[in-house]
């Protein structure tokens, strides 16, 4: 049986104590077998594990162009809709949807340095490249990081780098970006921390004393006042995925003590959780989806047996991947003129450069190569207006 607690929470601005009155969420227990296959919908879909053939096919498009800008590198303007970037040939570069079609630009030179992770700041006018080095107009900055770090960009703006070291179990942030002083925040353990859309709090994964529960906090953005908001009874690891709706839900999975991983909604305030899948069909979120837009995984890259299905923007339904990849996920969802599904696939293996494809999602349409042979991708847009956290945040039974 897997169980969360949702626990009472008043938030006040000074409070510095606080006490707890877990509410016990009880999901219904997995069944022992798989039952039959019942009709794809946004909530249930049963897909067979199947060997797939390590083989991957463009298919030509009548409506979808792909315009190559030659002009210099240069980031431009982000927009709320979103560009997906990519690394190759020693360019960062962008695929973004100007109408019905898409244009590939040059958005910066790299250096032989400039190796790992692309995370973009919340406005996508700044970005990490690694744990090392950020740019921000134009010019390059250093941070104090190891290789091993998780860094995540502050909000609204991005005028801070949130560090965690998965190595001691530690977070850290280096305020000033001119400088590479860092400052320790005082908890016993964080395995994950992730900003507040509106940069007042930060949530994080772990316990503040050895002593304190182990589940979801959150802490002001100095990294004073934690406040616990969620905690696994029986899971054994939690990691964030991101803030909803302007910072009024938070996205999570935790893995229970039987090895399954489950992903949740928790919504701000309230309090309420909701599970997002059935145990076994993981869903996977983007920074750019827009209304639980997401695509259901079955099977392992490893084992020859993923299967892919992406949300059809026109109904409630998931859609298979009509392509035959060893590997595929779904990067994000554009919307220009119509909605369209970024997804990146390897033909024979489960790491290394992807192929990156643009898939309207509908009924009888075909994927159209945008990109090949890409590697650290990632997603850059303007982060929609935030929404504050309120002050008394209190729980409320589960509906």
């Amino acid at each position: 049986m897997r169980r969360i607690l949702l626990a009472v929470l008043i938030l006040a601005g000074c409070t510095t104590s606080t006490t707890v009155a877990p509410v016990a969420t009880t999901a219904a227990p997995a069944a022992a077998a798989a039952p039959a296959a019942p009709a794809v919908t946004s909530t249930s879909l049963a897909v067979p594990d199947t060997t797939v053939q390590a083989t991957t096919t463009a298919v030509a498009s009548t409506t979808t162009t792909i315009r190559i800008d030659a002009g210099p590198c240069a980031f431009g303007e982000a927009t709320p809709q979103g560009e997906v970037t990519y690394i190759r040939a020693g360019e960062l570069r962008g695929l973004r949807m100007v109408g019905a079609q898409f244009v590939d630009r040059c958005l910066l030179n790299l250096q032989p340095s400039d190796t790992g992770r692309v995370t973009w700041g919340p406005q996508g006018d700044r970005v990490l490249l690694g744990n090392s080095t950020f740019v921000i107009d134009g010019q390059r900055l250093g941070t104090g990081f190891a290789s091993t770090d998780v860094v995540t960009w502050s909000a609204p703006k991005g005028t801070a780098l949130l560090r965690v070291d998965p190595v001691h179990a530690k977070a850290s942030k280096q305020t000033n970006l001119q400088n590479e002083a860092i400052t320790d925040f005082a908890m016993a353990e964080v395995n994950d921390a992730l900003y507040h859309p509106a940069g007042k709090n930060i949530a994080f994964v772990g316990r503040p004393e050895h002593s304190s529960p182990y589940g979801i906090w959150l802490m002001s953005n100095e990294g004073l006042a934690p406040k616990l908001i969620t905690v696994g009874e029986d899971a054994k690891r939690i990691r964030l995925i991101g803030w909803e709706g302007g910072g009024q839900q938070l996205v999570f999975w935790a893995e229970h003590l039987d090895g399954q991983r489950h992903l949740h909604r928790l919504a701000v305030p309230g309090l309420t959780l909701a599970d997002l899948e059935r145990p076994g069909s993981p869903l996977e979120l983007s920074d750019m989806q827009r209304n639980d837009t997401g695509a259901l995984v079955t099977g392992a890259c490893s084992e020859g047996s993923l299967h892919l299905s992406v949300a059809d923007q026109s109904s409630p339904n998931f859609l298979a991947w009509p392509l035959k990849p060893r590997d595929a996920r779904l990067v994000g969802i554009m919307q220009e003129s119509s909605a369209s599904a970024i997804v990146g696939t390897r033909a024979t293996s489960c790491d290394g450069p992807e192929d990156l494809w643009s898939w309207a999602a509908e009924l009888g349409t075909q994927p159209v190569l945008l990109a090949a042979g890409a590697s650290n991708i990632a997603v850059r847009r303007q982060a929609p207006p935030p929404i504050e956290l309120p002050d008394d945040i209190t729980a409320r039974a589960p509906g």
